[in-house]
């Protein structure tokens, strides 16, 4: 099974996420509606005490009504395995660049700066190389199953 792994600008800090649905999640982080939608539905079924079991800082956001100020999506689809690694590594801070957790104005459409080492981009691919490496993969694009 194939993933996508990609990176969400939210709270003033950057996310990575892993995926089989990109389009639903595009929806959920950067359209009004789906997380709303969802919401009403918890509140329906329970007052909400679902939200109170989420420990995560960028789907609380969500959830309270921020939208995702931009995203990012790896270029090609990894096996599931890799990109749910990759996204462990963005967030554990590997290859981050100093990204994770940063309020600061990288912009991930700087494809110059993201080839020379800065921003979302670049930090990604170094997350995804990284989960490659780990899983025995040939490296670069294409490579890994």
């Amino acid at each position: 099974m194939k993933a996508y792994v990609y990176v969400i600008h939210i709270g003033g800090k950057w996310h990575a996420r892993m995926t089989i649905a990109p389009e639903v999640d595009r929806l959920f982080w950067m359209e009004g509606g789906l997380a709303e939608a969802i919401t009403r539905v918890d509140d329906w079924l329970g007052g909400g005490g679902h939200r109170e079991q989420v420990h995560d800082e960028a789907v609380i956001l969500r959830l309270s009504g921020e939208i995702a100020e931009e995203g990012w999506y790896w270029e090609e689809a990894l096996p599931l395995g890799d990109a749910i690694r990759a996204a462990e590594l963005w967030e554990s801070g590997a290859g981050s660049g100093g990204l994770r957790g940063s309020g600061g104005k990288s912009r991930a459409g700087d494809r110059s700066a993201a080839g020379q080492g800065q921003g979302p981009l670049a930090s990604l691919a170094a997350c995804v190389e990284l989960a490659r490496r780990e899983a025995g993969a040939p490296l670069g694009p294409g490579g890994g199953g």
